[in-house]
């Protein structure tokens, strides 16, 4: 076991009916960039997906973005989450 987990009081992981995600996630933390950010991704094929804390929508295997993620412990629990489930570049965009 990685020695960080042996302090870890809660490790996220993948629900048994959870879907991986592709490698790259994109973290909008505005509620109304976050809507411009799913429903462009819909727009262009995407599906929206259900996502403790905020919103998910994923593009086939190419990219995902999540949000809102207003504030730092949700957005750590986002982050945090997204990894979990198999990205492994994250882009956090706001202004």
């Amino acid at each position: 076991m990685e020695a960080w987990k042996d302090d870890a009081i809660i490790i996220p992981r993948r629900g048994k009916h959870e879907k991986p995600l592709p490698p790259t996630g994109i973290v909008l933390i505005n509620s109304k960039e976050a809507a411009l950010g799913h429903a462009l991704v819909v727009d262009l094929g995407g599906e929206m997906r259900g996502f403790p804390h905020s919103k998910l929508s994923v593009n086939a295997n190419r990219y995902c973005v999540a949000g809102p993620a207003v504030g730092a412990p949700i957005a750590a629990m986002v982050v945090e989450k997204l990894i979990a489930l198999g990205v492994e570049r994250v882009f956090m965009l706001s202004w």
